[in-house]
């Protein structure tokens, strides 16, 4: 239903808003995706914000942002819901074609009611052919593809992704992690990272139920080069090693702490694989971040595949 249209900032109220007063569009509980977006394509030229109110939008398809220099603005109070077999992510930017670039996801929890879909949705899935796409506080669970798919200059922010197939991808190179929660994925990883010049700081990854046996909880920069990891807890991947760097080179690994990782089937918190030329340093192994020592079969395990890498400092 569409009241009126006004300015740069539009505002969509949910079906179960407590205040609907200056709504743009107001949702009616069943396929909410409508009218946001549609809100997404009257902002002006330049772009602007969609605010969306607190309460719960039910998803029948994903909400799409298509053009460039937009935001999704919810908070702590607004959920957005997939709705029973609707088979589609979340969010979706981009369309992999034209180029879509400065969006900013502000805010809300993405819900993928993941024992009701069909096929493999993701939660918020970032196209190819998109650039600077920040997306920050965010919950983003309960998705049964991959909970965040990020593309090249993607950036998670001060978010929580959790118990969702696979949590969090970044594939494409040039993705910052920073604040971030991972927990509780499975069957695979609650991060894939691949490409270059991804950045990975101060978050924390742990909960996989990895069932591939000895794949790693954290699955690291597989073909990346220039992969800065620092200041993270990696603990808690039963089934697989903490943190798994392969065919990797130039990186830096550095002031991470690891412990109760590979505990059922003795993998390594630390395994470098297939790589050269890397720096790790700094790092505790095998305790927690309060000193209790959990041990693994290896603190940091280098096969005869890996050549010219410094190891040095770490506490294992």
């Amino acid at each position: 239903i569409v009241t009126y249209v006004h300015d740069s900032t539009i505002k969509v109220c949910s079906a179960t808003a407590l205040d609907r007063k200056g709504c743009d569009f107001r949702a009616d509980g069943v396929g909410d995706q409508a009218e946001i977006n549609t809100a997404f394509t009257v902002l002006p030229a330049g772009g602007g914000s969609v605010r969306v109110s607190e309460g719960q939008f039910n998803l029948s398809a994903a909400m799409t942002i298509l053009r460039s220099n937009v935001s999704l603005e919810a908070g702590s109070g607004t959920t957005f819901y997939l709705a029973d077999r609707a088979s589609s992510p979340i969010l979706q930017i981009g369309n992999g074609i034209t180029l879509v670039s400065n969006i900013v996801i502000h805010g809300g929890v993405y819900n993928g009611n993941k024992s009701n879909q069909i096929g493999m949705p993701d939660g918020i899935d970032v196209m190819p052919n998109t650039r600077q796409i920040t997306i920050e506080r965010v919950t983003v669970r309960n998705v049964l593809g991959v909970g965040v798919n990020l593309w090249q200059q993607s950036t998670l922010l001060n978010s929580i992704v959790e118990d969702s197939r696979e949590n969090i991808v970044a594939n494409y190179g040039y993705a910052t992690l920073d604040h971030v929660v991972s927990r509780n994925s499975g069957p695979d990883e609650t991060l894939d990272l691949a490409g270059d010049y991804n950045r990975v700081t101060n978050s924390e990854f742990y909960g996989s139920v990895d069932l591939g046996g000895w794949q790693s909880g954290v699955d690291g920069a597989s073909r990346g080069h220039f992969l800065v990891l620092t200041g993270n807890r990696f603990h808690d991947n039963p089934n697989g090693h903490g943190f798994q760097l392969r065919n990797t080179d130039h990186s830096i690994i550095s002031n991470n702490i690891f412990w109760n990782n590979g505990i059922a089937n003795g993998s390594s918190q630390l395994k470098i694989q297939n790589s050269d030329h890397n720096t790790i340093t700094g790092n505790v192994l095998g305790s927690d971040y309060q000193g209790n020592y959990l041990k693994s079969r290896t603190g940091i395990e280098l096969d005869p595949q890996s050549d010219y890498n410094i190891v040095i400092g770490n506490d294992t």
